[in-house]
């Protein structure tokens, strides 16, 4: 099977998958385990959507060649899985607040501030990850796709780490959740497409592997 096809099966399986996991979440009142884990699943679907739509854009089925320095490619693939990790975080940091339910919603115990701040300082990681390739990506005057889709998702955590730190000082008002929320959707999908920019198919192209 291509890759094309892996992505379409799994992001179809996983919208299937949805329903009987917003059965539980409700038949178990909102468990944040359960509210989460239907939240990460959307952004898995987020992540295979993203794959099919670069991969239905490409002129063929060629070998993959990757674009830029192979040290950024591990830089970016490094970033994806570390925002995988954020997004595990975060998760856990609604599911401990006041937005992971009611009153009547159990929590799972952990630490508000703990578990936030360990969220913050992984944002951090990433932000700084990412402004290294970036500046890796200047330096080594890499193709435009690639620099264009660091520099757009940059501005996104930038913008992100903003509302998160305002809705930290400001009590978690539930508006500003959503907006985290948002943007923690559109962040991971510009990171996946960041990922995918730094290769391509079909297209004659000197990989640069120095």
């Amino acid at each position: 099977l291509t890759l094309k096809t892996h992505a379409w099966v799994l992001a179809l399986l996983g919208t299937v998958a949805q329903i009987p996991l917003g059965g539980v979440t409700v038949l178990t009142g909102l468990n944040p385990v359960a509210v989460g884990s239907h939240l990460l699943l959307s952004l898995v679907i987020v992540a295979l959507t993203t794959v099919l739509v670069a991969r239905a854009g490409e002129p063929g089925d060629q070998p993959v060649v990757v674009v830029v320095r192979r040290e950024i490619r591990i830089g970016v693939q490094a970033l994806t899985a570390a925002m995988g990790v954020v997004l595990v975080v975060g998760m856990l940091v609604t599911a401990s607040g006041p937005h992971a339910g009611d009153a009547r919603t159990a929590r799972l115990g952990l630490d508000p501030r703990m578990i936030s701040w360990l969220h913050a300082d992984l944002v951090v990681l990433c932000i700084g990850l990412l402004a290294g390739l970036l500046v890796a990506l200047r330096a080594t005057r890499a193709p435009e796709r690639p620099t264009r889709a660091a520099t757009h998702l940059l501005v996104a955590f930038l913008a992100q780490g903003l509302v998160g730190y305002v809705q930290y000082f400001t009590g978690e008002p539930w508006v500003l959740v959503a907006v985290h929320v948002l943007l923690a959707t559109v962040i991971w999908w510009a990171t996946v497409r960041l990922l995918l920019s730094t290769r391509t198919r079909g297209v004659p192209a000197v990989a640069q592997t120095g």
